[in-house]
């Protein structure tokens, strides 16, 4: 018959080195970031857009993007970023949103009253 505490000392050495081990993987094993610029035909596949949509954007200004020399570059972090900025409110976030603004005010306007001459 095994001693019961030398049993679940062994256990908690076992569960010990797993965490250990899960933590080291987590350290050496950074999410990847996506840091490597892409050119005009790359950012435009990923946007969905055509080529020339990009360089009118680009000209504008409305798109974010590197210059280097004649070469334009985008980084999908970026991008992602300046598609989430144009998002549109659905009418639930605008319902909710008025509800907030009505119910923080906790008064009513009231109209002054127009003393007569």
């Amino acid at each position: 018959m095994n001693n019961p505490f030398q049993e679940l000392a062994d256990r908690l050495l076992v569960i010990e080195s797993l965490l250990i081990n899960i933590t080291q993987l987590a350290v050496t094993e950074s999410p990847k970031v996506e840091s490597d610029p892409l050119n005009v035909a790359q950012a435009a596949q990923f946007l969905g857009l055509t080529n020339q949509t990009v360089y009118d954007k680009v000209h504008k200004g409305t798109l974010p993007h590197v210059k280097q020399g004649n070469r334009i570059y985008f980084f999908k972090d970026e991008l992602i970023q300046w598609l989430k900025s144009g998002r549109q409110k659905t009418t639930d976030d605008l319902v909710a949103q008025t509800k907030a603004i009505v119910t923080s005010s906790g008064t009513t306007r009231r109209r002054k009253a127009v003393k007569p001459n």
